[in-house]
């Protein structure tokens, strides 16, 4: 009887190490910019998120969604997390800059143009994943301090193609793949 109450003392004094390492690991992959990206806008894995002072078109960035009911929507049907680190606990989104400033953004036939080139992966669906309904943006040129996203990696990414353009300064940084599978 007593092994095994000691195996099981064992046990949970071993579990509970293992769980404090994972929590320590988590803070300090957190803490040190580190993000695990485990949606399907771009390839899973870990990517290293790094303040710069400028952001431009073409760049991976890692940001705060901005406040609207769109993205009420998408942390609605379990789309999106809401994040602490974000104003209005808005998730942190993943998704490449493809315009900035003054950039035209035109949406014909359900594709999204930007200054008359034809982006890629760029179908605009009015109907989500679930059979939720999407609300697309509108033609509009990008305002000063703002920038579209989009992800030309997944075509059904809930990107600016159905929040529109999001402030410069929720830019949390510029992401790099780590380690992706």
């Amino acid at each position: 009887m007593e092994i095994i109450k000691n195996k099981k003392k064992f046990f949970i004094f071993s579990l509970s190490g293992i769980v404090l390492f994972f929590m320590l690991f988590i803070a300090l992959f957190k803490a040190n910019g580190y993000i695990l990206n485990d949606t399907s806008s771009f390839p899973v894995g870990i990517y290293k998120v790094t303040k710069q002072e400028n952001y431009k078109k073409g760049d991976l960035v890692s940001f705060c969604a901005p406040k609207n009911k769109t993205i009420k929507k998408l942390m609605l049907y379990g789309f999106a997390s809401p994040n602490s680190t974000c104003k209005d606990s808005v998730p942190i989104l993943l998704k490449k800059i493809v315009a900035l400033e003054n950039s035209k953004i035109e949406i014909d036939k359900n594709k999204i143009y930007i200054n008359g080139v034809l982006q890629e992966k760029s179908t605009v669906f009015l109907v989500g994943r679930g059979g939720n309904i999407l609300e697309e943006q509108s033609n509009q040129i990008i305002q000063k301090g703002m920038f579209w996203a989009m992800s030309d990696y997944n075509e059904r990414s809930y990107d600016s193609r159905y929040f529109g353009q999001i402030p410069l300064e929720n830019i949390k940084g510029k992401a790099v793949p780590i380690f992706i599978w």
